[in-house]
Protein backbone atom coordinates (compact mmCIF):
# COMPACT_ATOMS: atom_id res chain seq x y z
CA UNK A 1 0.00 0.00 0.00
CA UNK A 2 1.33 3.39 -1.30
CA UNK A 3 0.10 6.96 -1.20
CA UNK A 4 1.31 10.34 -2.51
CA UNK A 5 -0.81 12.84 -0.90
CA UNK A 6 0.06 14.77 2.19
CA UNK A 7 -3.27 13.58 4.17
CA UNK A 8 -3.69 10.14 3.20
CA UNK A 9 0.49 9.78 4.30
CA UNK A 10 -0.61 11.11 7.74
CA UNK A 11 -3.66 8.91 8.34
CA UNK A 12 -1.38 5.85 7.37
CA UNK A 13 1.38 7.28 9.83
CA UNK A 14 -1.30 7.19 12.51
CA UNK A 15 -2.47 4.08 11.85
CA UNK A 16 1.20 2.75 11.87
CA UNK A 17 1.54 4.10 15.06
CA UNK A 18 -1.60 2.70 16.94
CA UNK A 19 -0.76 -0.99 15.40
CA UNK A 20 -2.80 -1.11 12.73
CA UNK A 21 -0.49 -1.09 9.41
CA UNK A 22 3.05 -1.85 9.59
CA UNK A 23 5.70 0.59 7.60
CA UNK A 24 7.90 -0.89 5.03
CA UNK A 25 9.23 1.91 3.45
CA UNK A 26 8.19 5.74 3.48
CA UNK A 27 4.74 6.34 2.35
CA UNK A 28 4.81 1.67 2.15
CA UNK A 29 2.46 0.51 4.22
CA UNK A 30 0.95 -2.89 4.85
CA UNK A 31 -1.51 -4.63 7.40
CA UNK A 32 -0.20 -6.38 9.97
CA UNK A 33 -2.69 -9.16 9.64
CA UNK A 34 -1.83 -9.09 6.05
CA UNK A 35 2.13 -9.09 6.81
CA UNK A 36 1.40 -12.57 9.00
CA UNK A 37 -0.58 -13.76 6.17
CA UNK A 38 2.05 -13.26 3.53
CA UNK A 39 5.73 -11.99 5.06
CA UNK A 40 7.19 -12.97 1.36
CA UNK A 41 4.73 -11.32 -0.29
CA UNK A 42 4.98 -7.71 1.38
CA UNK A 43 9.16 -8.40 0.93
CA UNK A 44 9.15 -9.16 -2.23
CA UNK A 45 6.70 -6.00 -2.59
CA UNK A 46 9.36 -3.51 -2.14
CA UNK A 47 11.67 -3.92 -5.33
CA UNK A 48 11.27 -5.75 -8.36
CA UNK A 49 11.93 -8.10 -9.27
CA UNK A 50 13.20 -9.65 -6.38
CA UNK A 51 12.82 -13.42 -4.46
CA UNK A 52 13.10 -14.43 -1.14
CA UNK A 53 16.55 -16.45 -0.80
CA UNK A 54 19.19 -17.54 1.08
CA UNK A 55 19.14 -18.73 4.87
CA UNK A 56 15.41 -17.84 4.65
CA UNK A 57 14.42 -20.08 1.38
CA UNK A 58 16.78 -22.92 3.09
CA UNK A 59 14.34 -22.88 6.32
CA UNK A 60 11.23 -22.97 4.33
CA UNK A 61 12.54 -26.18 2.44
CA UNK A 62 13.32 -27.89 5.42
CA UNK A 63 16.96 -27.93 4.69
CA UNK A 64 17.78 -26.44 8.12
CA UNK A 65 16.32 -26.37 11.08
CA UNK A 66 17.94 -23.19 11.98
CA UNK A 67 14.54 -20.08 12.23
CA UNK A 68 16.86 -17.07 10.89
CA UNK A 69 14.89 -13.54 12.25
CA UNK A 70 16.10 -12.30 8.72
CA UNK A 71 14.02 -12.46 5.42
CA UNK A 72 16.95 -12.70 3.18
CA UNK A 73 15.45 -11.03 -0.31
CA UNK A 74 17.62 -11.10 -3.47
CA UNK A 75 17.01 -7.87 -4.92
CA UNK A 76 18.08 -6.58 -8.12
CA UNK A 77 19.00 -2.88 -6.90
CA UNK A 78 20.15 -1.72 -3.44
CA UNK A 79 17.33 -0.90 -0.78
CA UNK A 80 17.40 -0.20 2.69
CA UNK A 81 16.71 -3.05 5.06
CA UNK A 82 13.45 -3.18 6.91
CA UNK A 83 12.52 -3.33 11.07
CA UNK A 84 9.44 -5.76 11.01
CA UNK A 85 7.77 -6.25 14.87
CA UNK A 86 9.61 -9.51 15.55
CA UNK A 87 11.92 -9.67 12.04
CA UNK A 88 14.15 -7.54 9.51
CA UNK A 89 14.02 -7.80 5.70
CA UNK A 90 18.12 -7.76 4.72
CA UNK A 91 17.92 -6.79 0.71
CA UNK A 92 21.10 -8.71 -1.08
CA UNK A 93 22.12 -6.77 -4.11
CA UNK A 94 22.69 -9.39 -7.04
CA UNK A 95 23.08 -8.42 -10.14
CA UNK A 96 20.60 -8.04 -12.71
CA UNK A 97 21.81 -11.13 -14.71
CA UNK A 98 22.01 -13.37 -11.59
CA UNK A 99 18.33 -11.94 -10.99
CA UNK A 100 16.69 -15.89 -12.23
CA UNK A 101 15.28 -18.72 -10.74
CA UNK A 102 12.51 -18.00 -8.69
CA UNK A 103 8.88 -18.43 -8.85
CA UNK A 104 5.41 -17.17 -7.54
CA UNK A 105 3.92 -17.79 -3.86
CA UNK A 106 1.16 -16.29 -2.49
CA UNK A 107 1.46 -12.74 -4.20
CA UNK A 108 5.56 -13.01 -3.43
CA UNK A 109 8.41 -14.68 -5.20
CA UNK A 110 11.02 -17.25 -3.77
CA UNK A 111 14.16 -18.67 -5.02
CA UNK A 112 13.52 -22.21 -6.29
CA UNK A 113 15.37 -24.95 -4.27
CA UNK A 114 18.36 -25.58 -6.71
CA UNK A 115 18.80 -21.14 -7.08
CA UNK A 116 18.80 -20.86 -3.09
CA UNK A 117 21.48 -23.02 -3.16
CA UNK A 118 23.34 -21.68 -5.47
CA UNK A 119 23.03 -17.86 -3.98
CA UNK A 120 23.85 -19.17 -0.74
CA UNK A 121 27.09 -20.64 -2.20
CA UNK A 122 27.96 -17.09 -3.78
CA UNK A 123 27.32 -15.50 -0.69
CA UNK A 124 27.80 -18.09 2.52
CA UNK A 125 27.80 -15.04 4.69
CA UNK A 126 23.84 -14.35 4.21
CA UNK A 127 23.30 -18.52 4.96
CA UNK A 128 24.78 -18.48 8.22
CA UNK A 129 28.50 -19.72 7.33
CA UNK A 130 29.92 -22.35 4.28
CA UNK A 131 29.27 -24.97 7.29
CA UNK A 132 25.20 -23.97 7.87
CA UNK A 133 25.45 -24.11 3.32
CA UNK A 134 26.90 -27.45 3.31
CA UNK A 135 24.43 -28.88 5.78
CA UNK A 136 21.67 -27.57 3.17
CA UNK A 137 23.47 -28.93 0.11
CA UNK A 138 23.65 -32.13 1.76
CA UNK A 139 19.68 -32.37 3.47
CA UNK A 140 18.64 -30.96 0.28
CA UNK A 141 20.29 -33.50 -2.16
CA UNK A 142 17.49 -35.92 -2.77
CA UNK A 143 14.74 -33.58 -3.80
CA UNK A 144 16.64 -31.11 -6.05
CA UNK A 145 17.12 -31.56 -9.68
CA UNK A 146 21.25 -32.26 -10.08
CA UNK A 147 21.29 -30.74 -13.90
CA UNK A 148 19.38 -27.45 -12.98
CA UNK A 149 21.94 -27.01 -9.57
CA UNK A 150 24.85 -27.37 -11.86
CA UNK A 151 23.21 -25.19 -14.87
CA UNK A 152 22.45 -22.36 -12.22
CA UNK A 153 25.74 -22.84 -10.85
CA UNK A 154 27.38 -22.32 -14.09
CA UNK A 155 24.55 -19.10 -15.38
CA UNK A 156 25.90 -17.16 -12.36
CA UNK A 157 28.82 -16.96 -13.62
CA UNK A 158 30.91 -17.18 -10.66
CA UNK A 159 34.16 -19.51 -10.50
CA UNK A 160 33.76 -19.84 -6.65
CA UNK A 161 30.50 -20.64 -6.80
CA UNK A 162 31.80 -23.74 -8.84
CA UNK A 163 34.79 -24.35 -7.20
CA UNK A 164 32.73 -24.73 -3.75
CA UNK A 165 29.95 -26.88 -5.01
CA UNK A 166 32.63 -29.27 -6.82
CA UNK A 167 34.32 -29.45 -3.54
CA UNK A 168 31.37 -29.84 -1.24
CA UNK A 169 29.90 -32.50 -3.52
CA UNK A 170 33.07 -34.26 -3.76
CA UNK A 171 33.53 -34.28 0.16
CA UNK A 172 30.36 -35.82 0.83
CA UNK A 173 30.39 -38.07 -2.00
CA UNK A 174 26.86 -37.10 -3.30
CA UNK A 175 25.81 -38.64 -6.40
CA UNK A 176 26.51 -36.66 -9.41
CA UNK A 177 26.26 -38.34 -13.47
CA UNK A 178 29.83 -37.72 -15.03
CA UNK A 179 29.18 -35.39 -17.36
CA UNK A 180 27.48 -33.18 -14.70
CA UNK A 181 30.83 -33.26 -12.92
CA UNK A 182 33.12 -32.51 -16.08
CA UNK A 183 30.71 -29.80 -16.20
CA UNK A 184 32.23 -28.17 -13.26
CA UNK A 185 35.42 -29.17 -13.79
CA UNK A 186 35.93 -26.91 -16.78
CA UNK A 187 34.28 -23.90 -15.56
CA UNK A 188 36.67 -23.68 -12.43
CA UNK A 189 38.66 -20.43 -12.28
CA UNK A 190 42.43 -20.90 -13.04
CA UNK A 191 43.15 -19.47 -9.07
CA UNK A 192 42.58 -20.66 -5.74
CA UNK A 193 39.33 -19.29 -4.07
CA UNK A 194 38.43 -19.23 -0.30
CA UNK A 195 36.09 -22.61 1.16
CA UNK A 196 34.68 -20.09 3.71
CA UNK A 197 35.26 -16.29 2.08
CA UNK A 198 34.94 -14.98 6.20
CA UNK A 199 38.00 -16.84 7.70
CA UNK A 200 41.49 -16.28 6.93
CA UNK A 201 43.94 -18.34 5.22
CA UNK A 202 43.89 -21.68 4.07
CA UNK A 203 45.08 -24.80 6.04
CA UNK A 204 45.37 -27.35 2.79
CA UNK A 205 44.02 -27.16 -0.47
CA UNK A 206 41.78 -29.43 -2.88
CA UNK A 207 43.95 -28.96 -6.34
CA UNK A 208 41.29 -31.23 -8.54
CA UNK A 209 38.57 -28.59 -7.43
CA UNK A 210 41.25 -25.35 -6.75
CA UNK A 211 39.90 -24.76 -3.35
CA UNK A 212 41.74 -23.12 -0.29
CA UNK A 213 40.29 -24.79 2.26
CA UNK A 214 40.49 -22.87 5.23
CA UNK A 215 38.14 -25.10 7.47
CA UNK A 216 40.16 -27.26 10.47
CA UNK A 217 39.95 -31.20 9.07
CA UNK A 218 38.21 -31.68 12.13
CA UNK A 219 35.31 -29.36 11.37
CA UNK A 220 35.35 -30.89 7.34
CA UNK A 221 35.19 -34.95 9.44
CA UNK A 222 32.06 -33.44 11.37
CA UNK A 223 30.28 -31.96 8.30
CA UNK A 224 30.28 -35.92 7.21
CA UNK A 225 28.37 -37.14 9.97
CA UNK A 226 25.53 -34.89 8.52
CA UNK A 227 25.70 -38.09 5.55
Amino acid sequence: MGTGSSPARQLLAGMARKGLLVRLQRNKYVAESRLLESRFAAATGIVKPSYVSFWTIMNFYHFTEQVPAVIFVAASRPAKDVELPNERIKFVRMKPSRVFGYEKYKGGTIAEKEKGLVDSLLFPRYCGGISEVAKCLVHAWGEIGRKRLVEYALRIDNRSVVQRLGFLIGHFRLPLPKGLEEKLLKNRGRGFVKLDPAKGKALWYSRKWRVAVNIPYSSLEEWKAIV
